[in-house]
């Protein structure tokens, strides 16, 4: 059993890195039911699978911002190990996908008991700029929330949601609002920059510390096909934990040239979801407002 939580680890990681993106849907729902509400969230793991549980399916995806392209390195090719992969294997290709700047992913996860969806969308041009979008359900509206952090500096647009809720937090309907220090929403600055630092997210849960107690020998990512995503040719990764209700099967599908990854799924009796992962160089977060 402890084995298995490990082994979970930079995969729920994965999957609760979108999922940042919609606690603050959650804070502002939160306000608008009961003002008076602790709006701290214990992990942000927990918080993005509280949302997930309880927010209705948009008509469509979020449109990422795309402005000028930038002059950014290309990591060098990395050739992938033969067959399945360690712990430590799969580790340095998460790793070095989230280190190539600029890169997009987008995401969905989908309630099997409702058929309620989430989608959530996050651009990180570097590790200090992050560009995310979220729709989630608000006091009976569909929101879409969206925020730019510059480090330090956090940016929020809420459309669609209640006034109430906006008037607590010192917002208006579609417009920018630069975050004060204060504000409810100024601790969601600290969630985008774990959105676009992927291994800081594991290092808060302590990921390096229960990777040693793994036998290095093992190898549970059993190569199981390929794929192409969009147009990656990648091979398909997968670890099964868990028995009963309690199984949960990831997959991740890693480029063949480039050791990056492109797709992730996770399916439990629960949840799927879905993370597509591109990497873009016409990505370029700027200030939304003066």
């Amino acid at each position: 059993m402890k084995t298995n939580r490990i082994r979970e680890s930079v995969f729920v990681a994965i999957v609760s890195i979108t999922l940042l993106a919609c606690d603050v849907a959650s804070l502002l729902s939160s306000r608008a039911n009961a003002p008076t509400q602790n709006a701290e969230r214990t992990t942000a793991a927990a918080a993005a699978t509280n949302t997930a549980q309880a927010t209705t399916a948009p008509t469509s995806a979020p449109t990422p911002t795309r402005v000028a392209p930038t002059a950014t390195p290309t990591p060098a090719v990395r050739a992938l190990p033969g067959g399945d992969l360690s712990e430590a294997d799969m580790t340095k290709i998460f790793q070095a996908s989230f280190a190539a700047y600029p890169w997009r992913m987008k995401q969905s996860v989908t309630s099997k008991d409702t058929q309620q969806t989430i989608t959530g969308l996050i651009e990180a041009q570097s590790s200090t700029r992050v560009h995310m979008v979220t729709q989630a359900g608000i006091g009976g509206s569909m929101v879409t929330v969206e925020s730019i952090l510059i480090t330090p500096t956090l940016y929020m647009k809420a459309t669609g949601a209640p006034h109430e809720v906006l008037q607590q937090v010192g917002a208006q309907e579609g417009k920018w609002l630069k975050v004060p220090e204060g504000s409810p929403l100024a601790g969601f600055a600290e969630l985008a920059y774990l959105a676009a630092n992927p291994m800081e997210l594991l290092a808060k849960i302590g990921f390096q510390n229960l990777i040693k107690q793994l036998n290095p020998n093992q190898k549970p990512h059993k190569l199981v096909g390929t794929e192409s995503v969009g147009n990656a040719l990648t091979n398909v990764y997968e670890l099964k934990v868990g028995s009963g209700d309690s199984a949960i099967t990831y997959r991740v599908s890693v480029g063949s040239s480039d050791g990056r990854i492109y797709k992730m799924v996770s399916d439990s009796a629960r949840q799927t979801a879905t993370t597509i992962v591109e990497y873009d160089p016409s990505i370029n977060i700027h200030p939304p407002i003066p």
